[in-house]
């Protein structure tokens, strides 16, 4: 199935929406305990919805096992980025700025 195409592999009218979760805080979240269970939860129920949405996890590089069950429902409209291979100020502007706690 293409990413711009539903469930039903049916085109859709308009570009995918993309949306980026950050899942990396010293380690991954995992669906096991914590706000881990919200954020896959919420995620597993966005890639459910029959419109064009794409979803990226930043996760830490090597836990991809972790995300194993997302990717397996997502259809190919899951992205999984390390934070070794996305330059922080790419994916989040000013990020490294409000990591230190340094006032903008």
């Amino acid at each position: 199935m293409s990413k711009a195409e539903n469930q039903n592999r049916q085109p859709h009218p308009r570009a995918p929406f993309r949306l980026g979760v950050w899942c990396d805080y010293h380690g991954t979240l995992t669906p096991y305990g914590g706000i881990g269970v919200f954020v896959y939860n919420l995620v597993e129920g966005i890639l459910e919805l029959d419109e064009a949405v794409e979803v990226v996890l930043l996760i830490q590089a090597g836990e991809e096992q972790l995300v194993s069950r997302l990717q397996r429902i997502a259809h190919g409209r899951l992205e999984l980025a390390g934070r070794l291979f996305v330059g922080l100020g790419r994916l989040w502007p000013g990020a490294i700025n409000e990591g230190a706690g340094e006032d903008r």
